[in-house]
């Protein structure tokens, strides 16, 4: 697939605190380990951290490949699979770090790294590039559509049409994640609405969005957005998780370029 080198830009309704969407299972589990640590009083806060705190940028010391150290503790991690040419690449496929993000098309603070991506990588001017997985949440019924919805599309129209329906389902989230919605975004890129409702009405995309769902699971992924930052060799430079100020995510990848 080639990659993308342009995009039209588009307003993106800013979020006021950098966070990330995190399955309830895990928001739950975090409630009763602090009921046991620190007793009721904290509940609520680790609860109010879990679902709206600001996220985390975690960067690989020198002297170990899969340990990584911030101010909240150790956290053991893996690089993700491979980038390669099926993946939906934004920016110069050669270039020297990738941002690889696992992403929910009904997530919020999905919503706002969004921008925050395509920016970054219009401003590094070819050293940088996005790829977006799909990692759409269980208690997010829209979200697992819209992957299959979005793969349609890349099928029948390529990479570039691929970024447009995307960008367009963050900025209309409301809207446009209903199927009506989802058929009338796909119609809007010049896609035949008979085409796309059959491709998408087949289900045969569910189980690239399920690969995807598992790869990122088996390498940490826990919540959305979670972005792994690595070199064009595979390497694993750092892991952003949540919807980061860009001066965050500009600070990891200056560090890797330098």
């Amino acid at each position: 697939m080639e990659p993308r080198t342009k995009k039209t830009a588009h307003k993106m309704h800013a979020m006021k605190k950098s966070a990330w969407c995190m399955p309830v299972a895990i928001i739950f589990h975090s409630i009763i380990l602090g009921v046991f640590i620190l007793g009721a009083s904290i509940i609520i806060a680790d609860n109010n951290s879990n679902s709206g705190s600001a996220g985390r940028v975690v960067t690989a010391p020198t002297d170990t490949a899969d340990v990584y150290e911030d101010d909240s503790g150790i956290v053991a991690t893996t690089p993700p699979p491979e980038v390669t040419q099926d993946d939906h690449i934004y920016g110069n496929q050669d270039a020297e770090i990738f941002l690889v993000e696992y992403s929910d098309l009904e997530c919020p603070y999905c919503q706002s790294f969004h921008s925050t991506a395509q920016q970054v990588v219009d401003e590094y001017n070819g050293k940088v590039a996005w790829v977006y997985r799909h990692y759409p949440l269980g208690f997010h019924p829209n979200a697992e559509p819209a992957a299959r919805a979005s793969e349609c599309v890349a099928e029948m129209r390529g990479n570039d049409a691929f970024w447009n329906y995307i960008d367009t389902l963050f900025v209309n989230q409301t809207t446009a994640l209903t199927s009506d919605g989802l058929a009338q975004t796909a119609v809007d890129l010049g896609i035949s609405e008979s085409d796309f409702t059959e491709c998408f009405d087949s289900n045969k995309y569910a189980d690239k969005v399920q690969q995807h769902l598992d790869d990122g699971t088996s390498v940490g992924v826990q919540g959305t957005p979670h972005t792994f930052v690595v070199a064009a060799d595979g390497t694993l430079i750092g892991v952003i998780n949540g919807a980061q100020p860009i001066a965050n995510v500009r600070s990891t990848i200056d560090a890797a370029l330098n």
